[in-house]
C-alpha cells in the first residue's frame, strides 16, 4: 500500500489556510457528516481537515488490493465510478495506487462540492458529475469495471426509499463480465459498521442477475484483519507516511467561553488510528 505524505500535507494545510480566513465558527458547530452539511461550503472545509486524510488512508488499503487483483488477472486499463464521492480522496489513493494499470474515474455526487478547488490537482483521467447514483440507466453504468462506495451507501439509501433496488437494477444489467466494487463503511469508534447490510441488496441483483461472487460479501476488513479483535492501531504504525501536519489542527480562541463549546463539531481531533475502518473489495463474475 502507497500513502502520499505530500497529497496529505498538501490538502490538510491547504483547507486549514481557507477555514482560518472564514469566521463564525460557531454557525457550523453543531453539524454533523450527514447529506444536509454536506452543501455549505464552510462545513465541507472542516470535514477535509478532520475526515480527509484518513478516509484516503483507507481508500490506498483498498486500491491496493484492487490492483494486486487487476494484475494477477492481467488487466491493464479500468474506468472507475465513485457514488457519492464528495472530494474525490479515492481518486487520489488509486492515482498513488494503480501503478502501471491506465484508469479513468468519474466521481457522481448530489452536492456540487465547491471546495474541490482546495484539493490537489487532478489528472484528465477525472471526471465529477453532479449527478444521483440512483439516477443513473443501465446505459450509463455499462462501460464501468470498478464501482466505489466511499462511505456513502447508507446517505444514498437515506435519499430516497427506493434509491438503492433502482441503482441495484442498472448495476445487475452491466453487460461486463466481470466488475468489482470497493465499499467503505462509516462505521463508530472501534466497532463494524452497522451499513454493510446495505450492499445486500445490489448484492443479491447481481446473483438474480447471473453474477457469481466468491468473496463474502457479508465480511469486511475490520481493524487490521478480516474478523480480527485486536485493538486499533495508530495509522503511521500501519504506514509511517500518514503524518498529520501539526500546523493543521484547528484551534479556537474562544474555546471555553459558551456551554455550546462542550459539544462543539470544529474543534474536534481529526482520524487518526484505523478503529473507524471498515471495507471489503468484492469480485462479481458472469460466465
Amino acid at each position: 500500500m502507497r500513502v502520499s505524505r505530500k497529497f496529505i500535507e498538501d490538502t490538510v494545510m491547504s483547507y486549514h489556510a481557507s477555514f482560518s480566513a472564514d469566521k463564525n465558527w460557531c454557525n457550523i458547530s453543531a453539524l454533523a457528516p450527514v447529506n444536509t452539511s454536506y452543501a455549505k461550503r464552510k462545513y465541507q472545509k472542516i470535514y477535509a481537515l478532520r475526515f480527509i486524510p484518513a478516509y484516503y488512508f483507507e481508500y490506498c488499503a483498498l486500491a491496493s488490493l484492487l490492483r494486486s487483483r487487476l494484475n494477477a488477472l492481467k488487466i491493464k486499463d479500468v474506468k472507475i465510478a465513485s457514488f457519492g464521492c464528495g472530494l474525490c480522496p479515492d481518486y487520489y489513493a488509486l492515482e498513488e495506487n494503480l501503478l502501471g494499470i491506465d484508469f479513468e474515474y468519474v466521481g457522481f455526487d448530489r452536492v456540487h462540492w465547491s471546495t474541490q478547488d482546495l484539493m490537489p490537482p487532478k489528472g484528465d483521467n477525472f471526471s465529477f458529475r453532479v449527478e444521483l447514483a440512483d439516477g443513473l440507466d443501465e446505459g450509463e453504468i455499462d462501460d464501468f469495471d470498478v464501482f466505489i462506495f466511499p462511505k456513502s451507501i447508507r446517505d444514498i439509501a437515506d435519499s430516497d426509499d427506493e434509491a438503492l433496488v433502482d441503482l441495484a437494477r442498472s448495476l445487475s444489467g452491466s453487460p461486463k463480465k466481470r466488475i468489482f466494487f470497493m465499499n467503505s463503511f462509516v462505521c463508530t469508534k472501534g466497532q463494524r459498521s452497522l451499513d454493510t447490510p446495505y450492499f445486500t441488496v445490489i448484492h443479491d441483483a447481481l446473483l438474480e442477475a447471473g453474477f457469481s461472487c466468491q468473496d463474502d460479501h457479508k465480511e469486511t476488513f475490520y481493524r487490521k484483519k478480516p474478523g480480527s479483535d485486536k485493538s486499533y492501531a495508530a495509522l503511521i504504525s500501519i504506514n509511517n507516511n500518514f503524518v498529520y501536519p501539526g500546523q493543521g489542527f484547528v484551534v479556537c480562541p474562544e474555546r471555553g467561553s459558551m456551554d455550546d463549546c462542550e459539544t462543539c463539531n470544529v474543534v474536534k481531533r481529526p482520524i487518526f488510528s484505523n478503529e473507524f475502518m471498515d471495507y471489503q473489495l468484492l469480485e462479481y463474475v458472469k460466465e
